[in-house]
């Protein structure tokens, strides 16, 4: 799959921005970690100020809230990738501190209102098969400069305008001047047990449609950042040895940097979506198959046509990896042109893979099927999590 290079150079720039404005992680391996309240919305703001006021930056992913272990493991990496960020931020300000001075004077003009702005047409932007157009790459670029030049300098010139707003008991909205921050998804906080914390709006799109859902697919991501920060170092070194001769020159450095490998790490995510769906669509040909051959035997009458609820679950066990299995492969088991004694040959090979071996045209409801249902329920290994 090629990879347009515009539009892969525009994507860079928009992960570094979304990485650095909505989840600045910042350094690791701060030694004092002194406590932060997340007790309620207004405390986790608060805590996120002082964290970075108190160089304490690292502490901030721990105010994200993680899904599952694989994104938490990306969240981990990109604190890495914005620890970077700052070493980045340290050599350019040692290196050029007039047109840095400069940066932020602009920014402080501007207000920090057009850091939301700008992210909210990150997120928005479009861009999708014609790459983006110069003014707007020019616009990104040079505001990526500025987050390369001061990453958290944003959080602390807009403190004392944002706060929270409360939509339900368990969930909050962070605000800039009273208004929503990144509207129209906002930036959420939920509660989980006795603490706060940051939820990223994974279920709205346009980030639904390509959100992490596998360990596969965190792995790219996670793959990506890794090239972006590797990119961010090699970048502190030219700075640093004299090789860039101006803040001008950043932008356009990292993405020449970055853009290569990033085509293999954007191309191998695009063919995990395509996977995706591929697989979406044979699970739901799969499930209406499945209730038809479950609405046949029922129709047969008696005990003995039924399908076992234990069954139904072992099935809905293994039709996961084998699914997968079929969605890479790209092929068409064509479930639904499938009689009834070809559906009952392809379950109970899945079944006998699995280590369940099951007669499915005969009687489901007799002592030998719950038996061997008990079995291979004691004995499976139990699912990771």
């Amino acid at each position: 799959m090629r990879v347009d290079r515009g539009i892969l150079r525009a994507a860079l720039v928009r992960v570094i921005l979304i990485a650095s404005l909505v989840v600045p992680l910042g350094l690791q391996g701060c030694e004092e970690r002194p406590a932060y309240s997340q007790r309620s919305p207004d405390d986790v703001v608060r805590s996120a100020v002082s964290m970075v006021r108190d160089g304490q930056a690292s502490q901030l992913s721990r105010l994200v809230l993680a899904d599952s272990a694989p994104m938490r493991a990306v969240l981990d990496r990109l604190g890495v990738f914005l620890g970077n960020l700052q070493v980045l931020a340290r050599a350019l300000q040692e290196r050029f501190p007039s047109e840095v001075a400069a940066l932020r004077e602009r920014a402080r003009q501007a207000g920090a209102s057009e850091q939301g702005g700008l992210l909210a047409s990150v997120f928005a932007g479009r861009g999708r098969g014609t790459g983006m157009n110069t003014d707007r790459r020019e616009q990104l670029e040079e505001t990526l400069t500025r987050v390369f030049a001061d990453p958290y300098g944003w959080i602390e010139a807009g403190a004392d305008r944002l706060s929270t707003a409360r939509l339900t008991d368990d969930t909050a909205a962070v605000t800039l001047d009273d208004r929503p921050v990144l509207p129209p998804m906002g930036l959420m906080l939920r509660q989980q047990g006795d603490a706060w914390y940051v939820a990223v709006p994974s279920h709205l799109p346009p980030l639904s449609n390509f959100w992490p859902a596998t360990k596969d697919e965190w792995s790219i991501i996670g793959s990506l950042i890794a090239v972006l920060d590797r990119a961010v170092v090699e970048l502190t070194a030219d700075v640093r040895a004299g090789r860039v001769s101006g803040l001008d020159q950043v932008a356009s450095e990292l993405g020449d940097k970055a853009v290569l490998p990033g085509m293999l790490a954007f191309g191998a995510y695009a063919r995990e979506m395509d996977v995706r769906q591929r697989r979406g669509r044979r699970l739901e040909e799969f499930r209406t198959r499945q209730r038809k051959w479950i609405e046949v035997r029922r129709e047969r009458g008696g005990g003995a046509g039924a399908v076992p609820e234990g069954l139904v679950k072992a099935i809905e066990s293994v039709r996961g990896p084998e699914l997968e299995k079929i969605a890479r492969k790209g092929g068409r088991p064509g479930f639904a042109q499938m009689s009834d004694a070809q559906f009952e040959d392809t379950l109970e090979q899945w079944l006998a893979a699995a280590g369940l071996r099951l007669e499915l045209s005969g009687d489901l409801a007799g002592p030998e099927v719950s038996s061997e249902l008990e079995r291979w329920a004691a004995t499976k290994p139990e699912p990771k999590k």
